[in-house]
C-alpha cells in the first residue's frame, strides 16, 4: 500500500515537471541541448514511474480476481483446465456464476498453477488423485 502511494506521488511530481519543461520546450525557438537533455531525462523518468505504478495497479487487480477464481474453482472443479501444457478457463461456466471472463485476464500461469495447488491441498480431495 505505501509502495504503491509513494510510486503515485512520484509519478505527479514528474508529470508535473515534465509538462513544465515541455512547456519551456515549445516557448524557445532553438532550444539548447541543455534544455533537450532535461526533457530528455524528465520524459524517461516520468514514463518509467508511471509504468511502475501501473503494474503495481495491475498486480493488486489479479491479486483480487484470483481470490474470486479460487473460490469458483472450489465450488466447480472444471473452470480450470489444461490444454497444451497452459491453463485455460471455461468461459460459458464463469459466465454461470455470473462473472466476465475478461476480469481475469490479468492472471497470469503462475497465478492459475497456484491455484491448481491449493485446490489438490489437502485430505478434502482425495477422490480427485
Amino acid at each position: 500500500m505505501i509502495i504503491r502511494i509513494f510510486s503515485l506521488i512520484i509519478t505527479i511530481y514528474l508529470g508535473v515537471h515534465f509538462f513544465h519543461e515541455f512547456s519551456i520546450f515549445i516557448g524557445i525557438d532553438s532550444p539548447s541541448w541543455s534544455e533537450k537533455r532535461n526533457l530528455l531525462l524528465l520524459s524517461f523518468l516520468f514514463l518509467a514511474s508511471l509504468y511502475l505504478f501501473c503494474r503495481l495497479m495491475i498486480r493488486q487487480v489479479a491479486r483480487k480476481y484470483k481470490n474470486i477464481l479460487m473460490q469458483l474453482e472450489q465450488e466447480n472443479h472444471r473452470i480450470i483446465s489444461t490444454k497444451y501444457n497452459y491453463y485455460v478457463l471455461d468461459k460459458d461456466l464463469i459466465r454461470k456464476r455470473g462473472y466476465h471472463p475478461i476480469m481475469f485476464r490479468f492472471l497470469n500461469q503462475k497465478d492459475m498453477d497456484e491455484i491448481q495447488r491449493q485446490k489438490f491441498k489437502g485430505d478434502h480431495n482425495e477422490k480427485y488423485y
